[in-house]
């Protein structure tokens, strides 16, 4: 995975200090990139930076072991990217 661009950064910080997607705690959140989308369907690639909401490490953990099976990724990956562009984390030209 290439390294984050100064806004990728910003907004991987961001999604970082928000609670989890999942239970909601505040603790031991870092950002998940969402499985299934792969960046140019290289196998084992990571989806783009922008491609991640919060989870705490428990349920990081649980979403990886269940290969994203049965997981709102998609839901809480554009419930994080509407609250960064509210926000004004991301801006939208």
């Amino acid at each position: 995975m290439s390294k984050p661009t100064a806004s990728e950064k910003r907004y991987l910080d961001f999604v970082d200090s928000l609670p989890c997607k999942h239970c909601q705690t505040p603790m031991g959140v870092t950002h998940h990139h969402i499985i299934g989308v792969d960046k140019m369907g290289i196998t084992g690639g990571k989806a783009p930076h922008f491609a991640t909401m919060p989870l705490c490490d428990d349920c990081h953990g649980r979403v990886h072991r269940d290969s994203g099976k049965g997981w709102p990724q998609t839901r809480w990956m554009i419930e994080t990217l509407d609250k960064a562009i509210e926000e004004g984390v991301i801006e939208i030209k």
